[in-house]
């Protein structure tokens, strides 16, 4: 199981017995909000120092707008949980998590 597919499962198991809800799903994201404001602040120097100050707004608008598209897709995660979690195999979750732990690798 690739790294991806294990984050996933542990994160359904995490809110199995309680639902998730915003402020979790954002502070589980936090290091990447505070590597992108502080790759996004270093490039406003830069634009600044080269006098371009309409650049300036572009960055900040495309940083708006990804931390905007996160929180939406974080509400959706949330409203929809419910279903997902009356579809999810829970069983075969624990399976294969279990079977991460002890290491073994054919997901048969």
């Amino acid at each position: 199981m690739v790294k991806i597919e294990q984050e996933v499962l542990n994160l359904y198991q995490k809110y199995r017995h309680s639902p998730p809800n915003l402020f979790q799903l954002v502070g589980l994201n936090l290091k990447r909000y505070f590597f992108m404001l502080i790759v996004t602040a270093l490039a406003i120097g830069l634009l600044a120092a080269l006098n371009w100050p309409n650049l300036i707004f572009l960055l900040l608008g495309l940083m708006l707008g990804t931390l905007l598209r996160d929180i939406a897709t974080f509400r959706q995660f949330v409203k929809t949980w419910p279903v997902t979690k009356s579809v999810l195999d829970w069983q075969e979750i624990a399976r294969r998590l279990d079977r991460e732990r002890l290491g073994v690798t054919n997901d048969c």
